[in-house]
């Protein structure tokens, strides 16, 4: 079930994530990237990141952690990689394979 959040961040006023866990209080998104994003297409780095960027600030605005979901290892050192190079404070990653 989809879990909304009500915030000036976005055009919207709401960004959505695929849930929220009650237990670790996470914003939770999956993101089934086992392609995604890759080097024959260059912008998917910028339009991934920009998506764990607004979701990352989102999070920290309601003293939260953002949670993304991924499929692999080499998904997760993808995203570990755009959390490190933009600074991302609020956002975890783990691995569950589907």
């Amino acid at each position: 079930m989809e879990y909304g959040v009500s915030t000036d961040l976005t055009s919207s006023g709401w960004k959505w994530f695929d849930g929220y866990s009650s237990t670790s209080g996470n914003l939770i998104d999956t993101k089934n990237w086992t392609s995604w994003p890759t080097q024959s297409f260059p912008l998917s780095y910028p339009i991934a990141a920009e998506d764990l960027i607004a979701s990352d600030a989102i999070a920290g605005s309601v003293e939260s952690t953002f949670e993304v979901v991924v499929p692999t290892l080499q998904a997760a050192g993808v995203v570990n990689g755009i959390i490190r190079t933009n600074g991302l404070t609020n956002t975890i990653v783990t691995v569950k394979a589907p």
